[in-house]
């Protein structure tokens, strides 16, 4: 009983800072997010863009000082995702809580797989997804059509690394 207490103390806290973290990330970031994404198509970034190869880039918003994933650790990001046009196709924040992944394990596209494997625990930013890296021809119907780039921001929210 001991234990299950202190565990449910330890989700409790999780549950806080994760409410907490969403609360600080309001609306402004989603338009933020859409004026990066007509100024990306009016190639007025090409000077911030920061390259993190295989044709995805970054614009860094806060550097973070956590951990980087590896391969397998479990990672929670917030995020916003949308067309280079600014049409919003998907978001973590009407779901209460950030995304949940285990990194480099096929569980999301892999502009997002190589990508986040490469930002510290922390670390908020406009990732910039190449189709080939995240629905390729194919699209994903109805929001996402054929050959399109993606636009994310993206707050790593949280590494849980699998190696003690």
């Amino acid at each position: 009983e001991e234990g299950y207490k202190k565990d449910m103390a330890n989700r409790n806290t999780m549950l806080q800072h994760m409410a907490d973290s969403l609360a600080r990330l309001d609306s402004t970031t989603k338009i933020k997010l859409l004026t990066t994404a007509k100024d990306y198509s009016a190639k007025k970034l090409d000077g911030q863009l920061k390259d993190l190869g295989n044709g995805l880039k970054f614009i860094p918003i806060v550097e973070g000082n956590g951990a980087v994933p590896n391969i397998g650790d479990i990672v929670e990001v917030n995020y916003y995702g949308c067309l280079p046009n600014g049409t919003v196709f998907d978001e973590s924040f009407n779901k209460g809580q950030p995304y949940i992944f285990r990194i480099k394990t096929g569980e999301v596209i892999k502009g997002w797989d190589e990508g986040i494997s490469k930002l510290k625990e922390g670390t908020e930013g406009y990732l910039f997804v190449p189709s080939d890296l995240a629905y390729g021809k194919t699209g994903q119907a109805p929001s996402i059509p054929p050959d399109a780039e993606l636009i994310f921001y993206v707050n790593l929210y949280k590494v849980r690394s699998l190696k003690k």
